[in-house]
């Protein structure tokens, strides 16, 4: 389900608790699920601003390579 959830649905890659009745639900990713604010964005409004204020980039590149760590392949991406 999780899997399933995260390639049908672009989110804000924002982390956020995610709690169902005070329990944790292991199906789920602990992201905010609003739509990112456009699609070169990896968060959405409300977090763009929260990571501007912060020095965190939003654009979606930079914050999976630059801000996350995930190394970049050869051809840059």
């Amino acid at each position: 389900m999780n899997g399933i959830w995260e390639l049908c649905f672009p989110h804000c890659m924002w982390p956020v608790k995610f709690e169902v009745c005070g329990v944790a639900n292991v199906n789920f990713p602990n992201v905010c699920t609003e739509e990112p604010h456009n699609p070169q964005s990896a968060l959405c409004d409300k977090h763009s601003a929260a990571a501007h204020a912060t020095g965190i980039p939003t654009a979606l590149l930079e914050f999976i390579h630059d801000y996350c760590g995930v190394p970049r392949r050869e051809n840059g991406e």
